[in-house]
């Protein structure tokens, strides 16, 4: 039986990331012909740490380098899925071990998660060497066409498989009456609050709405990363009387999250820095369209039956983009729900998901 050593992130802190990686590592169908080990990365307990640096994150490098020799002298895997960080200190971080795997000639299948290599390269030779050398001799599976062929085919890397797995979630066995209508429209946002999901952005896209839409609702699901966010919003609420308008939900998860979900009527993601956002299938499985910036792969998971796309940090498009899913709501919204629906079902389940990622760790293990 080949061996495979996961070199991951798992919840907590829950991300797009970590419960992707929690998926794969937990999926019988993925691992059904694999012997497998877990060396966890745990730098961070709770979002508001990451990117935060202090001595207990360097005394956990250093415990996790040793402990990454041991797997690889002891446990000699095959392959390593590791979900290196694609840009930045996160990267140059991991310099160390991606230098290591390849002094023990172990293939590593590397799934990103995030974007940014382009900007990161394209005006730096030394960076663009880096970041080629970094993703040669390997297995690179990226979240969309688009950004494999932006952010890694641009690269010119050498002897490296360039695959494309769009991340899928399980099917939610929720009872839903979409008899039942709403009093409010009712828009979404789901993220955790940082200024760079466009909660500020979704702010002022709701100041315009209810210049015409008395009877809107706005609905934030998630927590505040710090105390300056939360001021920011807050501040931002007050001076332009939106609080009426506004309900915080805080953090929710499991059912308690998909019910509430499952009630709004679309979902506003303006966020200016993106790359695969799960939160996009979340509604799109309960039916709810979805009106998002440009960023990432975006564009490639919506298209113009299920909701709008507009370009990051433009208001009036945004404003206009969601007064059309309004109207296509109050007309037929029973239409718009199925739409959404089928394409999830078509595409992004848990079980297409773990099909696609199977087939690719089968084909790398073969070559190795």
């Amino acid at each position: 039986m080949k061996r495979i050593l996961y070199f991951i992130q798992l919840p907590p802190p829950i991300h797009g990331a970590s419960l992707t990686n929690d998926l794969v590592y937990n999926s019988a169908v993925i691992n059904s012909s694999l012997k497998k080990r877990l060396l966890r990365i745990n730098y961070n307990t709770d979002l508001s740490s990451i990117n935060k640096f202090n001595l207990t994150k360097i005394l956990k490098y250093i415990k996790l380098y040793f402990r990454f020799i041991y797997e690889l002298l002891f446990f000699r895997p095959y392959l390593i899925y590791y979900t290196i960080p694609p840009t930045g200190k996160g990267l140059y971080k991991d310099i160390l071990f991606v230098l290591t795997i390849k002094l023990f000639f172990v293939k590593p299948v590397y799934h990103l998660h995030g974007k940014g290599i382009y900007e990161n390269t394209k005006n730096s030779k030394f960076k663009k060497f880096i970041h080629r050398w970094v993703y040669s001799n390997a297995v690179v599976i990226h979240l969309s066409d688009n950004l494999l062929s932006n952010e890694i085919k641009r690269l010119q890397t050498k002897k490296s498989e360039l695959f494309v797995v769009n991340n899928g979630l399980p099917v939610q066995q929720l009872l839903i009456n979409s008899t039942i209508k709403n009093k409010f429209i009712n828009i979404l946002f789901l993220s955790n609050i940082t200024l760079s999901k466009g909660i500020i952005m979704s702010l002022k896209v709701l100041r315009e709405l209810i210049k015409t839409h008395r009877n809107i609702r706005f609905n934030i699901i998630g927590d505040f990363r710090d105390d300056v966010t939360r001021k920011t919003v807050k501040n931002f609420i007050d001076s332009n009387k939106l609080k009426k308008y506004v309900t915080f939900f805080g953090a929710l998860y499991g059912d308690e999250k998909f019910r509430l979900v499952s009630k709004m009527d679309f979902l506003l993601y303006p966020s200016f820095n993106d790359a695969y956002p799960l939160v996009l299938l979340e509604a799109l499985q309960f039916g709810i369209p979805i009106v998002a910036s440009n960023q990432g792969a975006i564009p490639e998971m919506i298209n113009d039956e299920v909701g709008f796309v507009f370009k990051t940090g433009n208001l009036n498009e945004a404003v206009l983009h969601c007064n059309k899913i309004i109207q296509l709501i109050l007309k037929d919204e029973n239409t718009i729900k199925r739409k959404c629906t089928d394409l999830f079902a078509k595409k992004y389940t848990k079980d297409i998901f773990e099909k696609r990622m199977k087939a690719v760790i089968d084909l790398s293990m073969k070559k190795v």
